[in-house]
C-alpha cells in the first residue's frame, strides 16, 4: 500500500491482504548470553531467529473468522527429552492477530 498522510483503516488493510498463512518462528541464537551480545551482533544473528516455517494459505473466508478466539494447538514431540503439547487461541498474539501491536513501545 502506498504511503499517505491519513492512516489506513483496518478494513482497508484487510482488503489489501491477498492471503493468510499460518507461520511458526523457532527462535535461537548462536550467542550463549544473547542478552549481552549487543545490538549489532543480534542483528547479524538475524534477531535470534533460527527457523521460520510458512504454512499453506488458509481458506479465503478467514476475514469472517474471529481469529482472536480461533483455537491453536501446537505440538512438539520432544524438547529436552520432554513431550510438549499446548492449546491456546489467537488472542495469544498480543490480544488479536489482526490488530497486534506493542502499545508500550
Amino acid at each position: 500500500m502506498p504511503p499517505r498522510d491519513i492512516a489506513y483503516s483496518q478494513k482497508e488493510v484487510l482488503s489489501a491482504i491477498e492471503s493468510l498463512h499460518p507461520a511458526l518462528e523457532i527462535p535461537d541464537s548462536r550467542f550463549v548470553a544473547f542478552a549481552q551480545a549487543g545490538e549489532a551482533q543480534l542483528l547479524a544473528d538475524n534477531g535470534c531467529a533460527r527457523h521460520f516455517v510458512l504454512g499453506p494459505a488458509v481458506p479465503n473466508n478467514w476475514r469472517e473468522a474471529e481469529l482472536s478466539k480461533h483455537p491453536v494447538k501446537g505440538s512438539i514431540t520432544r524438547v529436552g527429552g520432554k513431550n510438549w503439547s499446548r492449546l491456546g487461541s489467537g488472542a495469544a498474539v498480543l490480544g488479536d492477530p489482526l490488530i497486534a501491536c506493542d502499545v508500550a513501545g
